[in-house]
This record gives structure tokens, C-alpha cells and sequence, in this order.
């Protein structure tokens, strides 16, 4: 008797939501980052601290920016959700250890794709939804150094990649997500990492001569709040 009750249940949540008029939407626009990687920045810190030569120490990563797209499709009140975001960071130091004056360049990529479910709590223009996204994506860090008074900074080259694997819980307003056309959307968000980086690799290519010696955790989350902005295309075609 109860499976029978629950696949009444099952037909009728489903038939009133395929019964809702669907709607599609198709942005591209920013996305921004405020990040804090402990570990990384730890390492970053060694880099300073056995470089006494430095003029210019390197920066924390502490911000992080890129493109952003996004993909809704809205039937009834729920929201499927697939996502890219492209985070990018580049932080430098800068000094002349007896052979001119030169600039070390770290480049940080976080590149994610995102696929997840949420709910519209307000229908109305702007509509209002929260949900949350599973993030699948590759963490790279590339490097370079270069005189400062040479017009060739030369390319960056890659230290190691770190597969990436976290959730996003996020907020978001759309204008115009109620009609056909153009509209703007509005997501604030929070990342968390499943598990923690292990950033040993970025140690031994940043400081080749000390990282042997160093035994303090080199392992942590980069957890944040960020934001995407976007142009979207909505259409009511599903």
C-alpha cells in the first residue's frame, strides 16, 4: 500500500511540475573571487623569507577573476543548473640577487565546471532562486621570471597541476527571467572544497633550495565567496 501511495505521490509532483510553463536561459559575463589559501600563501611567505634580496615581496592570493557562463532551465518552480567558471590570479616579486633586477610572475588558474539543482522561491520579475552546484575542475600554477628592463617576459611555464573537486551553494537574481529577451543575473556564491590540496609541488617549484627542509603543513581548502554577473538570453521554448 505504501508503494502505491508513493508513486501517486511521484505522478502528481511530477505532473504539476512538466504542467508549468519552462523557461531556458544562456549567459556569459564575470565572475569574481575573494579567496584566502592558507597553505599556498604559507608557501608564498617562504618565498619572501629566504629572498632577503627582494625589493617588491610577493602578494597573498587573495582575489581571483575570470570569465563566467551559465546555463538555466527552469520547469516550475525547480532550476537545473550547468555552470563554467574561470578564475585567474597572478602575483610577483621582485629583485636583484647580484644579477640585475628581476620579477618572478606566479600565475593561479581555477578553472570549474559546475552542474547542480536549486528552487525559484519568487516566480516574479526579478525571479529569485537558491540551489547548489557540484564543481569538477583543474587547479594550475605556471611561473616566470624575467629582467625587468627586457621588453621579452618570456612564457609562463606550468609547475603541476591538482584536480579540483568541491560545492557551491549559491543565491540568484534574475531581471527579465520572467519573459522572453535579454536580462541580467545576479549570483552570489560559496565555494567549499571537498578535500584539501596538498601544495608540496608549488613549494619545491617556487623554492627548489629550501623545501626539502620544510616539515609544516603544506595542505588546505581554498573555501571562498564570490560573484558572477551575467547577460543572459532567456526563452520559453521547453
Amino acid at each position: 500500500m505504501k508503494k502505491y501511495l508513493l508513486s501517486i505521490c511521484l505522478v502528481i509532483i511530477v505532473s504539476s511540475v512538466y504542467s508549468q510553463s519552462g523557461m531556458v536561459s544562456t549567459g556569459i559575463g564575470y565572475n569574481a573571487s575573494f579567496v584566502n589559501p592558507k597553505a599556498a600563501n604559507v608557501v608564498i611567505d617562504r618565498y619572501n623569507e629566504t629572498r632577503p634580496w627582494l625589493t617588491e615581496e610577493m602578494n597573498h592570493i587573495r582575489f581571483m577573476d575570470g570569465l563566467s557562463w551559465n546555463g538555466t532551465a527552469t520547469i516550475g518552480f525547480i532550476l537545473f543548473d550547468l555552470n563554467y567558471n574561470r578564475r585567474v590570479a597572478v602575483v610577483s616579486a621582485k629583485g636583484d640577487s647580484g644579477y640585475g633586477m628581476m620579477q618572478r610572475d606566479i600565475k593561479i588558474k581555477d578553472g570549474s565546471f559546475g552542474i547542480g539543482l536549486g528552487i525559484n522561491v519568487i516566480e516574479s520579475n526579478p525571479t529569485i532562486g537558491l540551489g547548489f552546484d557540484a564543481d569538477f575542475g583543474l587547479l594550475t600554477f605556471k611561473s616566470r621570471s624575467y629582467y625587468t628592463e627586457s621588453s621579452d617576459k618570456g612564457e609562463f611555464e606550468e609547475f603541476e597541476y591538482s584536480l579540483s573537486s568541491g560545492g557551491t551553494i549559491w543565491f540568484q537574481f534574475m531581471f527579465g527571467g520572467a519573459s522572453k529577451g535579454i536580462g541580467l543575473a545576479f549570483r552570489p556564491y560559496y565555494h567549499f572544497d571537498f578535500l584539501p590540496y596538498n601544495y608540496e609541488w608549488f613549494n619545491e617549484g617556487i623554492n627548489p633550495d629550501t623545501y626539502y627542509y620544510d616539515r609544516y603543513d603544506q595542505t588546505g581548502k581554498s573555501n571562498h565567496v564570490g560573484i558572477q554577473l551575467l547577460i543572459n538570453y532567456y526563452t520559453k521554448d521547453l
